[in-house]
């Protein structure tokens, strides 16, 4: 199916931006193992894995458009996190911009009339949204150990 460049242009974003965050999200697990901080190497281990998903569905839905994902370049990644509050931090960032290019990648899909690629990338928003509410309770959470 041809898709439109312009939509097809707004999934590569999206794609640039996963890419990059299962990049940064993938060494922050080896540094919480090292670290022996299982229990937060499990969480993120998860959004890495989300990550890995939603660029695996993005290039899908990029090659039945007819489109070419890209991976010429990442983000500029963050510096590697030394402690994990700034591992939270760099993961409550990284999804933040994840909800900004989805919302956008949608509004182009409705402005395209796209409504299959907007169903998809709205239930990715949906699920990306919900992680950002499990970075904030993790982050207070980690943060709330030893005050007790």
């Amino acid at each position: 199916m041809k898709g439109s460049s312009e939509v097809i242009a707004a999934l590569n974003e999206c794609l640039r931006h996963f890419h990059t965050s299962f990049v940064a999200i993938g060494i922050n697990v080896a540094f919480c193992k090292k670290w022996g901080y299982e229990d937060v190497c499990e969480f993120l281990n998860k959004l890495y894995k989300c990550n890995v998903e939603n660029c695996e569905t993005l290039i899908d839905r990029i090659i039945f458009l007819d489109g070419l994902p890209s991976f010429e370049k990442l983000n500029e990644l963050s510096p590697v996190s030394e402690t994990v509050e700034e591992m939270f931090i760099v993961a409550k960032n990284m999804s933040m911009l994840h909800v900004a290019y989805l919302s956008s990648c949608i509004d182009i899909c409705t402005q395209f009339k796209d409504f299959g690629t907007r169903n998809l990338v709205e239930n990715m928003l949906v699920e990306e949204e919900k992680h950002l509410v499990h970075i904030e309770a993790k982050m207070i959470q980690f943060s709330e150990r030893g005050k007790a």
